[in-house]
């Protein structure tokens, strides 16, 4: 009865003065406010609850109570009791949680994978860790002193300093090692104690354990190194065999792909040094270059497809798109210039078959050192090997010899051109095979002729060498001239005797004659001296000559006009002698204003000639 009168007094007084609104069981002022602990409300509240040692308690409920109200009006709070508990509010979007169930317990939203932290409008201005990030109850991100990572099982790039891991297993393994990047998943996740290395890409460097100094860019790259060092890899699948090679260099997609142990090799370009699993000291630039050689070592490849066919060769040097070498086993070659083809070893090839012209401003020199020359001999064949030779004129079939080489030919207008051009060319030379079975029939171990050295290689002529025969030849003409011009000049000397004999004895016949006056006596010696009164051209002396040379003759008495003509080779008149002296002459020729080469002089009496002999002039 006490507890209802109590109850009755306080809705008298809390009534006393006012009006009243009568809503469902709940009474309220219309206008002013209401105080619960205090007679002094604040005037901005409709309510004023005041306190120290109680709080609020509003409607407690479960989840499946707080989903069962109906219709809930915007604003409606209540407590949850039940997972995840906390103050829930009721807006436009459904029932929020609006607090946890203490600010410092975890953040723990009421459904999952619902809200933001954060938005793109409105973010948090720092987030502070004191430990890390988890995913799936997995660690994601992690954070020490001197080392970052962030992936699944990458945090044990925490345990050693300066490693920075980003990828899902990405140093998943280190212990000791230290100032390793790792960017990518799996990338140097077997790596222990290795240093200084950097794998950016999936799986680049992925089996490395102790190497050092590694640098690897790109997917799979230096895949499967374990204890390499000092290599660089940058592009997909760049060095994926190579295990424990050191200082080498790959740039570009798959280059280097099959090196397993090849040491100081450089490529650059996509699949240049390709298949090489073994060869070292190598440097490819260009697209494919090196690409098929596999063992070979000291090789130099410098454009598209440079070095790239011969699986085995070595100390090659290729500058140029497809110079190359089909042959197999050979060393120390050169290729310079597109499609240059050297098909031997020790051998230079410049250019290729559509070139038509290598020259610059100074001739070509071979050391010619004596002091490096032993077993010297001159057993030149000169004269007999020379009268050996054809020369021939010829086209090259250019089409045919490119094809033979193997040739990259492409459809460029200028090339076809160049190639059209240089088959219309005639060229003056010999056929190799035929000097090469000329210097054999004579003898002659001559060099001029350059033998193939395998199947692939070819015959070629080296055409200074044959300076060397031609001046034997010379020098063997020049001592049979020396040797008939000295035989005619006896000869020469004789007939002088013979002529100042027979005048003797003409005297001395006339004498006879006017002593004894026998007539017929003296016809029968006129008619035999006249028989002796012949024409004739003696060879000139010396021959070869330089400077100059002699012409001796005989006039008959009975000659009204005799003439010494000198043509060329071709039948031009370069000089006319004229003779006015009967019996004998000799004619003295100056070969300054003669050009250098072979002549022939006659001797022409009344219009007629008599007798043509060659001379040769050698400047």
């Amino acid at each position: 009865m006490k507890k209802l009168f109590s109850v009755l007094s306080f809705t008298a007084v809390f009534a006393a003065g006012t009006g009243f609104v009568n809503g469902q069981t709940n009474i309220f002022p219309t206008s002013g406010s209401a105080g619960i602990g205090t007679i002094s409300p604040n005037a901005k509240s409709i309510l004023d609850i005041a306190s120290t040692t109680s709080g609020v308690l509003i409607p407690r409920m479960t989840t499946a109570q707080r989903a069962a109200i109906v219709s809930p009006p915007q604003g409606l709070i209540v407590y949850q009791t039940t997972v995840p508990e906390g103050l829930y509010i009721y807006n436009t979007s459904g029932w929020v949680a609006i607090a946890p169930s203490g600010f410092n317990s975890d953040l723990i939203p009421g459904t999952a994978g619902t809200y933001n932290l954060g938005s793109y409008t409105y973010t948090w201005e720092n987030l502070h860790l004191g430990n890390g990030i988890y995913h799936d109850g997995s660690q994601l991100l992690g954070v020490s002193s001197t080392s970052l990572a962030f992936g699944k099982n990458s945090m044990d790039a925490l345990d050693a300093a300066n490693n920075i891991a980003l990828g899902n297993d990405a140093l998943s393994n280190i212990t000791t090692g230290n100032t390793n990047i790792a960017i990518g998943n799996e990338s140097l996740s077997f790596t222990t104690s290795g240093s200084r290395n950097t794998g950016i890409g999936f799986e680049s460097l992925n089996l490395l354990t102790t190497g050092i100094d590694n640098t690897a860019v790109g997917n799979k790259s230096l895949n499967v190194a374990t204890s390499a060092s000092f290599n660089t890899s940058i592009g997909a699948n760049t060095f994926l065999f190579l295990t424990t090679a050191a200082y080498n260099l790959a740039v570009g997609c798959n280059a280097g792909y099959n090196n397993l142990s090849g040491n100081n090799n450089a490529y650059s370009g996509a699949y240049s040094g390709y298949e090489n699993t073994l060869g070292s000291h190598n440097s490819g630039h260009g697209y494919s270059s090196l690409r098929e050689n596999i063992t070979g070592s000291y090789n130099t490849a410098i454009g598209y497809y440079a070095g790239s066919v011969s699986n085995s060769f070595t100390t090659g040097t290729f500058v140029g798109s497809n110079a190359y070498t089909t042959a197999t086993g050979v060393s120390n070659l050169t290729g310079i210039g597109n499609n240059a083809r050297p098909t031997a070893s020790n051998q230079v090839r410049i250019g290729n078959s559509s070139v038509t012209s290598i020259g610059g401003y100074a001739g070509w020199t071979n050391l010619s050192d004596g002091r490096f020359k032993t077993d010297v001999a001159e057993n030149v064949v000169g004269l007999d090997f020379i009268l050996q030779l054809r020369p021939v004129t010829y086209h090259l079939n250019i089409d045919k010899l490119s094809n033979y080489l193997g040739e990259a030919n492409q459809d460029d207008q200028v090339e076809t051109a160049a190639r059209k051009s240089k088959q219309a060319m005639i060229y003056t030379g010999f056929i190799a095979q035929e000097v090469a079975v000329a210097a054999d029939e004579v003898g002659f171990d001559f060099s001029g002729v350059d033998y193939p050295k395998n199947e692939q290689d070819m015959y070629g002529l080296r055409y200074a060498e044959f300076v060397v025969p031609i001046v034997k030849s010379i020098q063997e003409m020049y001592t049979t001239s020396t040797q008939q011009g000295n035989m005619v000049a006896d000869l020469n000397d004789k007939i002088l005797e013979l002529e100042k004999q027979n005048e003797q004895l003409m005297e001395n016949i006339s004498a006879i004659n006017e002593l004894l006056g026998i007539q017929k006596t003296n016809e029968k010696l006129a008619i035999t001296i006249q028989q002796n009164d012949i024409a004739k051209l003696e060879q000139n002396v010396p021959n070869p000559f330089s400077n100059s040379t002699t012409i001796s003759c005989f006039i008959p008495n009975d000659v009204k006009t005799a003439v010494i003509l000198i043509q060329s080779a071709n039948g031009v008149l370069i000089k006319e002698i004229v003779l006015s002296a009967k019996g004998h002459n000799q004619v003295q020729l100056d070969a300054e204003s003669l050009p250098s080469g072979t002549f022939s002089y006659s001797l022409v009496l009344d219009g007629k000639v008599a007798s043509t002999k060659t001379m040769i002039y050698v400047k």
